[in-house]
């Protein structure tokens, strides 16, 4: 993707604190924009978890949070393609879910 059509639509929405979500926001965007994507043979991305982890914690805690806001942003029709670029700046700057207040 060229960055000027990253910063055209707003980039990563920071309202979402798991990349499932915010991804997949980016993606949905992106359609309504009229991308087109193409499927790769390679892996572009490969993740491990293990549910049952402390590890996995941080993110089991946001998933009813950011499915909140993307059942807000997605669970209708719209033809929503661009968000502010700054919007990182409304997100706390430290992940206190994972790291605490400190």
């Amino acid at each position: 993707m060229k960055t000027s059509f990253y910063k055209e639509i707003g980039g990563v929405n920071c309202e979402y604190e798991h990349m499932n979500f915010s991804t997949h926001d980016l993606l949905y965007r992106m359609q309504q924009n009229g991308s087109k994507f193409f499927l790769s043979t390679n892996f572009v991305l490969n993740c491990d978890w293990n549910p049952n982890s402390e590890e996995y914690q941080p993110v089991l805690s946001v998933i009813a949070s950011d499915y909140a806001i993307f059942k807000r942003d997605w669970g209708q029709p719209n033809d929503r393609f661009k968000i502010d670029l700054d919007n990182w700046k409304n997100a706390d700057k430290r992940w206190t879910r994972r790291f605490g207040d400190a």
